[in-house]
């Protein structure tokens, strides 16, 4: 099984700096979240659990700063592989959690 996110995942000072047409389009609540943007991630971390069967993944798109609590938080929930992918720009940017 594999479930794919795309969470917000932005702080409220990225939202304020984002670009006029992103802020045209999206509502700020699709986009940020408490705790420095990561929240809503460390939600779907835990909720995956109960539906993710051994070996399934969880892929996520995550803030550029998320990367080390992910893999903090991944560790202690048993997931057995944290992969971490560079966007286009070399800004770390998904994630990818495995069962055991």
């Amino acid at each position: 099984d594999v479930i794919v996110s795309n969470p917000p995942y932005l702080t409220d000072a990225e939202w304020e700096s984002a670009q006029a047409e992103v802020k045209a389009w999206e509502p700020k609540g699709a986009l940020t979240a408490p705790d420095e943007g990561f929240a809503d991630i460390a939600q779907i971390i835990r909720a995956a659990l109960d539906f993710l069967t051994p070996g399934g993944e969880l892929w996520l798109e995550m803030g550029i700063a998320h990367g080390e609590r992910i893999r903090e938080l991944a560790e202690r929930l048993a997931y057995v592989e944290v992969s971490i992918y560079k966007d286009h720009y070399q800004r770390e940017r998904f994630a990818r959690l495995k069962m055991g």
